[in-house]
């Protein structure tokens, strides 16, 4: 940092001439050579990522560039090219242009075109020895000296020249021989004929080509077809991008104005509320001297308060107490006040009826099992005297005398066995004895058995249904009984109001519990006495303060009477305090609100103009004319993609259906194949007249001719490959050079813009490039060009894209960064953001600012400095 001619260009002139070599005498760069020493030169010193710490020494010599010493790790070298590895291989124009910069640079920017910037921005992109456009131009001149189009010197066109005089010595030779001419002829013909056969064929099949990628597109083209109905449909009048920027500009201003128009009024209301003359303030003007007594009663009312407390403290735990009881027997507070206590007279008699009831009940459950088996013994036996009735009649044939005799030894036997151990013995002989006997006259002779079985089960019958009727009368009777006790029991409940959720059979049980909850009502009635008078004491005193019903309308309590006298005396002391600045504020708010309300108006006025231009009445219809028009510019670019692909297909083809196109695809196969036959005819033709052709050709001057025919052709075919080789190579270069542009660029120019948009402090949105010019847009969407743009805009405009270069480039060039006084054309404001920029580049790449501003000396720590004085010489 230093004043005007303290050195500063000096320095930056030393940077280079380290760097790149001094200039010659004879060039317009100054040389700055030393007044006061015969030593001409310096040293830099340089920390590089790949080779370390190091120094460039460079001193006047027998070089015109001077004397280069390069020290890296423990070896000096003199090597250029080693210093252009270390610079990247960048010469010093590129250097300058993109990494070193002054006011002489920035005005430069209103000769600036697009074509300068990308080409700049290519060669300083290409890291070789030579830029990739100067290495195309080498191909191009070397294509160029092999052959021009209008030239004979180059060596293509002196070979075309030699070679047509050959041909026509040739010619010549083969007119002597009048067959072979004939034959020659033929030849030509068959060639001629072959040559449009295949160019006819090639024309088919590029048909067939084109109309099968249109049989593989048909649904696109289709689609190509509704489109343009659709769009020939559309009456409505699109709305243009001004028209949609200007509304969606009025909309927002609209939601601006209003939204401080309501943040306006509710500072009024606010402030009327806080500033202007409650009704509590004018009511207590109109009852002053009643409320100057109220104040002065206010401790006797606060102690009246205090006791109210109390007995309001010892009810709510009576009532938790009551809550408690009546929670226990599932009760509510109606059903507790309304149960009367009974006496202990009436207790034993309740007890006699429930344990009375649970006697019958038991008996009754008793009864009924009884009733349950003989049901079950009557079913039983009826189903017995069933089965021997038809026993019975089936068996009356197997009777005899013999066999029942048997039956009746084999059963005295089976008693015998019962009787004592000797006739066990027998028993047994005769128990198995009896069983086959019985079974045989069971067998044989059962129907008289089964008719006494069946009569002994009829009689088992009778005695049986005779049981089960006396049951049926005991049950009558215990039933009766129990209806008797239960309603003594409901007649109870009711006289004592006794709720149904208390079980009637549990009443006795319940008894010390229920003159428990009377217990507590009781008590509860006895204190709400006192808390009623107290109460009463209240009301009447706090009568006069009923006036602030007019104000404070929740006042029907000596409570919130007292609560709010407090609460009115503190709000008359605050608003005594806050009346002084109301009107003022007052008058200034409105001021804005009706600044603010005119603004409003225009816009309205606005927006309804250009709702006329599209005949619309709201904002509602001005979006859907706005969804309209960006569906129909989708339509119309669809259109645009579709017609650039098919429309030459269309006009060469036309087709309306995909049926006919497939028709047209199988006509023109069927018609190549019919060609190609042909072809191979016609081959034969024309091999049949080459052959009788070189069987003429004979003798020595035309076979001569004819030899040295072919050897010029063969040496000019070499050539034209040299040719094609140089002329592809600037061609694949130039290509090249293209995708560089399409690759890069646009990310250097997002980035620019960006750098732009903080320098102008978003005045300028975005950098636009064409092929020829460069363009900027502001925040209104409007496009200046760089001569329209002033001194402090367009500067910062070169700035940009310098430093969005830089910063696209920094992961493969880091060099540093010289600025000489770069910024004196801007105000304080951008160039404090121009600081804020070279701050982040710093983060990445050294930074060498030249400059007087005294700014600096408040952003930087003192050891990032280094001061300048003016040279004495100056003085």
């Amino acid at each position: 940092m230093g004043p005007n001619e303290s050195g500063k260009s000096t320095l930056i002139s030393f940077i280079h001439s380290i760097l790149y070599g001094f200039p010659p005498r004879n060039s317009s760069r100054l040389r700055y050579e030393p007044y006061e020493s015969s030593r001409y030169g310096g040293r830099i010193m340089f920390q590089h990522e790949d080779f370390g710490p190091g120094y460039i020494e460079r001193v006047d010599g027998r070089k015109s560039s001077g004397e280069l010493t390069l020290q890296l790790a423990d070896q000096q070298l003199t090597s250029e090219n080693l210093l252009k590895k270390l610079l990247y291989n960048m010469d010093m124009a590129m250097y300058q242009a993109l990494y070193s910069f002054n006011l002489t640079d920035l005005e430069h920017i209103y000769s600036l075109t697009s074509e300068e910037v990308k080409e700049h921005f290519i060669s300083a992109s290409a890291l070789g020895a030579k830029s990739y456009l100067t290495l195309a131009d080498q191909f191009y001149d070397q294509a160029r000296s092999l052959y021009k189009k209008q030239g004979r010197v180059p060596v293509i066109n002196a070979y075309t020249s030699q070679m047509a005089e050959q041909a026509k010595q040739l010619q010549k030779a083969k007119e002597e021989n009048v067959k072979y001419l004939t034959l020659l002829d033929q030849a030509s013909d068959a060639v001629e004929a072959l040559r449009q056969l295949e160019y006819k064929l090639q024309s088919l099949k590029s048909k067939v080509e084109d109309l099968t990628y249109m049989k593989q597109h048909w649904a696109e083209i289709e689609a190509l077809s509704e489109l343009n109905q659709t769009l020939a449909r559309n009456e409505f009048r699109p709305v243009t991008e001004d028209d949609r920027i200007e509304f969606l500009q009025l909309n927002k201003r609209l939601e601006v104005i209003q939204e401080h128009i309501r943040t306006k009024h509710t500072e009024l209301a606010q402030l009327k509320q806080a500033y202007n003359i409650s009704s509590l303030y004018e009511h207590y003007l109109d009852h002053k001297s009643l409320y100057k007594l109220l104040k002065q009663q206010l401790p006797q009312l606060a102690d009246l308060q205090q006791e109210k407390h109390v007995l309001e403290v010892k009810l709510d735990s009576l009532e938790r107490e009551l809550q408690q009881l009546i929670s226990q027997e599932q009760l509510n507070f109606d059903q507790a006040q309304m149960i009367e206590p009974w006496s202990l007279e009436q207790q034993d008699q309740l007890i006699q009826w429930v344990e009375e009831l649970r006697e019958i009940q038991s008996v009754q459950a008793t009864i009924e099992r009884q009733q349950d088996k003989i049901a079950y013994h009557i079913t039983h036996t009826q189903k017995k005297a069933d089965q021997l009735e038809a026993t019975w009649e089936t068996g009356q044939s197997y009777l005899t005398g013999k066999n029942i005799v048997w039956a009746i030894v084999g059963l005295l036997s089976v008693i015998a066995l019962f009787s004592n151990n000797i006739g066990r013995i027998f028993g047994i002989v005769g128990l198995v004895t009896s069983v086959v006997m019985l079974g045989i006259a069971l067998g044989k002779k059962s129907s008289h058995q089964s008719k006494e079985q069946w009569r002994e089960t009829l009689a088992e019958l009778d005695e049986l249904s005779s049981q089960y009727h006396q049951l049926a009368q005991q049950e009558q009777e215990v039933t009766s009984r129990s209806e008797i006790i239960q309603q003594y029991l409901i007649d109870f409940r009711t006289e004592q109001n006794i709720p149904e959720s208390m079980a009637i059979l549990d009443l006795p049980a319940k008894k010390e519990q229920v003159d428990a909850i009377v217990a507590v009502q009781d008590h509860i009635n006895q204190w709400a006495v006192a808390y009623e008078e107290i109460q009463q004491s209240l009301s009447e005193k706090t009568v006069p303060a009923q006036q602030l019903s007019a104000v404070l309308p929740n006042n029907h309590t000596p409570d919130l009477r007292l609560e709010n006298l407090n609460y009115f005396f503190r709000k008359i002391e605050q608003e005594k305090q806050t009346m002084t600045e109301f009107d003022q504020q007052q008058n200034h708010l409105s001021e804005q609100l009706l600044e603010m309300a005119q603004e409003e108006e225009q816009l309205n006025k606005q927006k309804k103009q250009l709702f006329k231009q599209y005949q619309v009445a709201s904002d509602e219809a001005f979006y859907d004319q706005l969804r309209q028009t960006e569906q129909d510019q989708h339509n119309k670019e669809r259109v645009k993609h579709l017609s650039e692909r098919f429309n030459d297909y269309l006009t060469q083809y036309p087709v309306n259906s995909l049926e006919e196109l497939t028709q047209k695809i199988k006509a023109y196969q069927e018609e190549i194949k019919t060609l190609e036959d042909k072809k191979e005819a016609d081959l034969e033709t024309k091999f049949s007249a080459k052959y009788d052709l070189e069987q003429l050709e004979d003798g020595k001057q035309y076979s001569h001719l004819l030899q040295a025919f072919e050897n010029k052709k063969s040496e000019l075919q070499a050539y034209i490959d040299e040719w094609l080789i140089q002329r592809t190579a600037h061609k694949l270069l130039q290509q090249t050079i293209r995708f560089g542009v399409n690759d890069h660029l646009p990310y250097i120019i997002e980035q620019a813009s960006a750098y732009f948009k903080r320098l102008t402090e978003e005045r300028y949105q975005a950098i636009r490039l064409d092929e020829t010019t460069i363009t900027v847009l502001t925040q209104d969407q409007r496009m200046y060009t760089i001569s329209e743009l002033s001194r402090g805009t367009a500067e910062p405009l070169y700035i940009a894209l310098r430093f969005a270069f830089i910063q696209h480039q920094a992961n493969l060039l880091q060099l540093p960064i010289i600025i000489d006084d770069g910024f004196v054309n801007l105000d304080a404001n951008r160039r404090h953001i121009m600081y804020n920029i070279i701050e982040e580049l710093a983060e990445t790449h050294q930074v060498l600012l030249f400059t007087f501003d005294e700014e600096l000396l408040e952003r930087l720590p003192e050891e990032q400095l280094t001061r300048l004085q003016r040279s004495k010489s100056y003085e």
